[in-house]
């Protein structure tokens, strides 16, 4: 959607020298003065005016207009529907002119129309089809030497710049440069320089020289006042800066680039600076903003018939639908812009839309469709190649029968000169001439055929590679998964060996006594107890393991709300009553707000379980358990202190630091198995916080995990900190 639309501005600039000599008369008539006001705002790009003063001028067009009349009515008419990008009746109207043109066997207006057909298949992305009207625009052009014939050199370099033919539009570009600048024709100097512009920026990827053509260009418009052509080169610098990641510098050009075209009447442009404006915004992660210029670029399009608009528009939104995980939206919008690319014929969109579909599938890590899409790359990048080696090899055998052509004609011609002995001489030599043109154009055929051989076998070993990398990357994937899977089972197994085992054997022991007859009350209610507090540990070791392996099996849900915290800290001591009583322990509890902590409420359940448990088994007999909650920053922060001896500093890191399971004796001798804390971590992660042990200057221990706050509180939650103390 970039080099192309220079086509509008420089159509209206160059066509003008010869649209005046077509146009020459005297007639003083109603009819010829809204002709020629007309004509002068289409020449001042102003086309809604133009379109307007069209529609009066219509009923006036009776048997008694003349035919230099109907054809102005028609150049104006096609040339301003052309600048509003109605693209098919301006292609309509110019086959009308055209027909009237070859009517009157007049060579300027045939000019005219043939130029002017060549723009709007460009603009319509048919560019095969605009090579070939501007070939035959240059036939009828007045002089090799002229502003006319090499404003022609400007038009098809575009084209055959768009047809992927980069050398053969820059050798164009360069031949009206030169004669631009020798004549000293700066307005379509500039637009020259703007495209040379374009086409090192977008395609030969030199950044240095592109912005050296832009800044010419902008100069040379900047002093002439031309609004018209600074929206194009305003633009093209946006995207140069936006390349450079020159954000700042992006936003300005493109603003100025979006005011420049309401200024002018360009509204169909405007479809142009709405898509930057996307694009900008998608590289600033900004996707409500880029979705919205990508759409206004769409609606503009379809209501002006802009094919690429429609293109470049579901390109747009297809990447943010992609930056955003959207994969199924994505493809649908890729899917539009592919069909948008194929109805223009235009061979480099359809060759990076396909590219960019095999891309998102294989990131997707959908691999039979990224098959698929690969393929049809393949296929068509092969069709491609196909046709631009039947050209060359036509072109060969055009240049070979002419070389022919002219060989045998000077045979003919020194046959009848020569009338000495030595003729039969000149005629082998002639003939020998003759034989090397077929040697070599053999000798090409067959170099052609080695070179598309090897061309073929190199695709397709890169596609068995291709291949080969896809299926690689599906036995890893299940690899690993299955490794994780059996190591996950290996720990449960160990979990489940070691530290179920003792609880359970207790937990014999002590029903055999009370099956004696002779035990006390007493001794009933301590055995009770200790059933008790071991039925609780083997419960808690049981839920651990559990809820570890849901995490380690990815199969966790949040579902966050404003949580009670009080409430399950009270339910929580009521389960560690008896444990609490064994060693004596106070659990301090805080009265907190209800709408303070924004959590997954099982999970949060979880976390406080194993640090009250963890706080339990370090802390000394007689001794008190703290629980805190306080806002900081944007964080909540959930703390449960011990008074015990601390934590050695070795150890600490690698409870801090270590992803594996790491356990220590209680102080009265508790087993653990070392998962609590690690589901305390995997669910601060989860939550998107953290999780940290740390020792008390004043003694014992301090395990802390950080609660991010709701996204629309964080603003009063960094103006303000407040502590929630215990009772």
């Amino acid at each position: 959607m970039k080099i192309l639309f220079s086509l509008l501005i420089f159509f209206a600039c160059f066509i003008s020298p010869f649209t005046s000599r077509a146009f020459e008369n005297k007639d003083t008539t109603k009819l010829a003065i809204l002709l020629d006001s007309a004509n002068t705002f289409l020449n001042l790009t102003q086309a809604d005016q133009t379109l307007a003063l069209l529609h009066e001028i219509e009923p006036l067009l009776n048997e008694r207009a003349t035919d230099e009349q109907v054809f102005k009515y028609l150049y104006i008419k096609a040339a301003a529907t052309f600048h509003t990008w109605q693209l098919k009746e301006a292609e309509k109207t110019y086959l009308e002119a055209l027909a009237l043109a070859t009517k009157l066997q007049d060579t300027t207006k045939i000019l005219i129309a043939y130029s002017g057909l060549s723009n709007t298949f460009s603009a319509q992305g048919k560019y095969g089809d605009a090579i070939q009207y501007q070939e035959l625009a240059m036939k009828h052009a007045i002089s090799a030497d002229s502003s006319t014939y090499y404003a022609l050199h400007a038009n098809i370099a575009l084209s055959h710049i768009n047809a992927m033919q980069y050398e053969v539009g820059l050798k164009y570009l360069i031949k009206a440069k030169e004669y631009y600048s020798r004549t000293g024709k700066l307005k379509e100097l500039a637009l020259v320089e703007n495209n040379l512009g374009e086409l090192y920026r977008e395609h030969l990827k030199n950044r240095a020289m592109a912005m050296n053509h832009y800044l010419r260009a902008f100069k040379i418009n900047t002093d002439l006042n031309l609004k018209a052509h600074l929206v194009q080169v305003t633009n093209n610098m946006a995207l140069l800066h936006a390349e450079n990641y020159n954000l700042d510098s992006a936003f300005y050009y493109t603003n100025l680039s979006l005011k420049l075209r309401k200024e002018t009447g360009d509204l169909g442009g405007l479809a142009i600076s709405h898509h930057s404006l996307g694009e900008l915004y998608l590289k600033q992660k900004q996707y409500e903003q880029a979705i919205s210029q990508f759409v206004r670029t769409l609606e503009i399009s379809e209501q002006y018939g802009i094919s690429q608009g429609v293109f470049y528009a579901n390109t747009g939104l297809g990447n943010v639908n992609r930056a955003l995980g959207r994969s199924r939206a994505a493809q649908a919008l890729y899917q539009k812009a592919k069909v948008a690319a194929d109805q223009l014929g235009a061979v480099d969109l359809q060759l990076k839309i396909r590219q960019t579909i095999y891309e998102t599938y294989k990131e997707n890590r959908q691999y039979q469709e990224a098959l698929v899409a690969h393929e049809e790359f393949i296929a068509f990048s092969d069709s491609i190649e196909t046709n631009q080696d039947n050209q060359e090899l036509l072109e060969m055998q055009v240049r070979y029968e002419t070389n022919l052509s002219k060989a045998e004609n000077e045979l003919l011609k020194k046959e009848k000169e020569i009338q000495s002995g030595s003729i039969e001489m000149q005629r082998y030599i002639l003939f020998g001439q003759v034989a090397l043109l077929v040697v070599f154009f053999g000798i090409g055929l067959y170099l052609r055929r080695i070179i598309r051989q090897r061309n073929q076998a190199n695709r397709a070993l890169q596609d068995s590679q291709n291949k080969l990398e896809i299926q690689y990357l599906k036995v890893l994937e299940q690899r690993e998964a299955l490794k994780s899977a059996n190591e996950l089972k290996n720990k449960i197994f160990s979990v489940l060996g070691h530290d179920l085992r003792s609880p359970m054997a207790n937990i014999a022991s002590m029903l055999g006594m009370i099956s004696v007859e002779n035990i006390s009350r007493e001794e009933l209610k301590n055995v009770k107890d200790q059933l008790k507090q071991e039925i609780e540990i083997s419960l808690k070791t049981l839920q651990n393991i559990l809820q570890w392996s849901r995490i380690e099996l990815n199969d966790v849900t949040l579902n966050r709300k404003f949580i009670n915290v009080t409430t399950i800290l009270h339910t929580i001591a009521e389960i560690f009553e008896s444990s609490l009583q064994l060693k004596n322990l106070t659990l301090e509890i805080p009265s907190i707000a209800p709408d303070l902590l924004w959590a997954d409420e099982n999970q949060f359940r979880s976390i406080a379980t194993n640090l009250i448990s963890n706080a339990i088994k370090f802390s000394p007999e007689k001794s008190q358990i703290t629980v805190s909650l306080k806002v900081e920053n944007e964080n909540v922060l959930f703390c449960v202190k011990d008074e015990g001896d601390g934590i050695e500093q070795d150890v600490l890191n690698e409870l801090n630091s270590r992803a594996e399971l790491i356990t220590r004796p209680g102080t009265l001798g508790e087993k653990g198995t070392g998962i609590g804390l690690r589901i305390v971590k995997d669910f601060a992660i989860a939550h998107g916080g953290h999780f940290r042990l740390t020792n008390v200057p004043e003694g014992g221990a301090c395990a802390i995990v950080e609660f991010p706050t709701p996204p629309n509180e964080r603003e009063s939650a960094t103006t303000q900190m407040h502590f929630v103390s215990p009772l």
